[in-house]
C-alpha cells in the first residue's frame, strides 16, 4: 500500500477505503488463511528501504502481541506509521515483495502480492518499468507461482503499467472507487487459485 494513501479525497482517504474492504474480505475468510502488510513510499523504511512492514504474512489466528493477525490486519489504519517517505516507490516494491512471496512459496497457499496504489511510480533512484517487467519474466518460475494483483484506487493511479506488471507475473489487474468492489477484489486475489 502506498503512503500516498493517506492523502483526502471526497471526504475519506485511499487507505481509508482500503481498511473498511480489507474489514468486510476478512469476515469471509478462515482462520487458515496467511496475510501480511506492508506500505511503501520512497526511502520510507530502514537503510533507505522503500517499505516498512506492518506486520508479517502469519496465519489469521496466529496471535502477536495479545492480537490476532486477522485483529493486525484489519486495523491497519492504526498501524500505518506517519513517515517522512514521499513518492510512490511502486516499482522496487513490487520487486522486493515478488522476491519475498518466492522465498516464503507455500505450494499448498495461493501465494499471491496485492498491491494497493492510488499513484504512479514517482521514485527516480529505483529501477524503471522496463527493468521491472524483466526482472519479473526472470524471476517467474511456472512450478512455483506468484502472482502479482494490482489494484488502483483513485484516477491518478497508473492503470497502464499496473496492468503490465499484473500481465508479467499471471496476475490481474483492477482499478476500483468504492468499498464493495475493493472488498471483492480482494476477496477474489486472495481466495482465486485458477491465477495460478
Amino acid at each position: 500500500m502506498s503512503e500516498s494513501m493517506r492523502r483526502p479525497v471526497d471526504g475519506t482517504t485511499p487507505l481509508g477505503l482500503v481498511a473498511q474492504a480489507a474489514k468486510a474480505a476478512a469476515d469471509v475468510f478462515p482462520d487458515s488463511v496467511s496475510a501480511g502488510l506492508w506500505m511503501f513510499a520512497s526511502d520510507i523504511g530502514v537503510r533507505g528501504r522503500d517499505y516498512v512492514e506492518i506486520a508479517p504474512i502469519r496465519r489469521f489466528d496466529t496471535v502477536a502481541g495479545g492480537e490476532t493477525q486477522r485483529e493486525i490486519v484489519t486495523s491497519l489504519e492504526e498501524r500505518v506509521p506517519d513517515s517522512t517517505g514521499s513518492g510512490t516507490a511502486l516499482y522496487d516494491t513490487v520487486l522486493e515483495a515478488y522476491r519475498t512471496a518466492q522465498a516464503g512459496y507455500d505450494p499448498r497457499a495461493v501465494n499471491s502480492v496485492i498491491v494497493v496504489t492510488d499513484g504512479a511510480n514517482e521514485n527516480p533512484r529505483g529501477i524503471g518499468k522496463d527493468e521491472l517487467l524483466a526482472t519479473l519474466g526472470e524471476l517467474h518460475d511456472p512450478a512455483r507461482p506468484v502472482p502479482v494483483v494490482t489494484v488502483g484506487v483513485t484516477d491518478d493511479a497508473d492503470g497502464d503499467a499496473l496492468a503490465e506488471i499484473s500481465a508479467a507475473t499471471g496476475g490481474s489487474s483492477y482499478l476500483a472507487s468504492d468499498i464493495p468492489e475493493l472488498a471483492q477484489i480482494l476477496v477474489s486475489a486472495l481466495a482465486d487459485r485458477s491465477r495460478r
